[in-house]
């Protein structure tokens, strides 16, 4: 089967990933360095309502407009409060009521901070590193939970899966040899970090050249085949992830074309 002509043809069927709980972009949201549609919106209605009574204000006011108009501006910050806390609950992050008020007091007030913003982002990108870890086990064990009800799924001792969409005829490759192959690398969510028809040519590897997850399913293909190869983690990026586009942790799939090999010389 023609590679582009399948790729322009399949209907990808992917876990449907939403698991998005990055601490990092929550707290920088907190400090207002992120926006957010919600926080867009919420933002909007304090801007609309602070115009409002701004405008009121160089008017004559009665000590009832006065009142009112506390009110609702306090009960728009209470609400922008109640709004950032409950994102956070939702998100799993464990909220220390004392320290957490002083920290929101301290920059509001422009307090000396216990911490300086360096170090806070120090710590918080390290959080987010292991959180990312977690998210990536996560993505894993509900990939493979899903791919085990699926019976045209094969699963390798090396725990490597993969599903066959064309089945080929010709050589199979030995450790040592060279493979011509047009892949598409994701992560489960659907994030590419690999596609060799970025540049229009197959890509041309030692089989060394694979992570080993890749090597282990290439191994046993015959030239011509077309596969879907499902990656755990530690035979993929492991730990540290890519560096860019693959998360620490994180799962790979691969839809592998072996055009051909090319035997390595003896």
């Amino acid at each position: 089967m023609n590679w582009n002509c399948w790729k322009s043809n399949q209907l990808r069927s992917k876990v449907n990933f939403k698991l998005d709980f990055s601490y990092i972009e929550l707290i920088l949201y907190i400090f207002d360095i992120i926006n957010y549609s919600n926080m867009k919106k919420i933002l909007f209605t304090l801007l609309l309502g602070a115009f409002i009574m701004g405008s009121v204000s160089a008017q004559t006011k009665t000590a009832a407009q006065i009142a009112k108009e506390k009110a609702t501006e306090d009960s728009l910050q209470y609400a922008l409060g109640v709004y950032m806390l409950k994102t956070l609950e939702k998100k799993g992050v464990l909220i220390k009521g004392a320290m957490f008020q002083k920290a929101i007091d301290d920059v509001i007030t422009k307090k000396k901070l216990m911490i300086s913003e360096a170090n806070a982002e120090k710590m918080i990108n390290v959080l987010d590193a292991d959180v990312a870890g977690v998210k990536g086990k996560m993505m894993e064990q509900q990939l493979f939970a899903e791919l085990a009800k699926r019976k045209d799924v094969i699963t390798m001792p090396s725990g490597v899966r993969y599903a066959v969409i064309t089945r080929g005829t010709g050589t199979t490759p030995e450790p040592e040899d060279s493979v011509v192959i047009n892949v598409t690398g994701t992560t489960p969510d659907g994030t590419v970090f690999v596609n060799s028809q970025d540049k229009q040519e197959s890509f041309l590897l030692t089989v060394g050249q694979l992570v080993p997850g890749l090597q282990d399913a290439v191994l046993r293909m015959k030239a011509g085949s077309i596969w879907r190869v499902f990656v755990p983690a530690n035979l993929g990026f492991g730990e540290r992830g890519n560096g860019t586009t693959v998360p620490p942790n994180t799962p790979l799939v691969y839809d592998i074309a072996l055009v051909s090999v090319r035997a390595a010389k003896k």
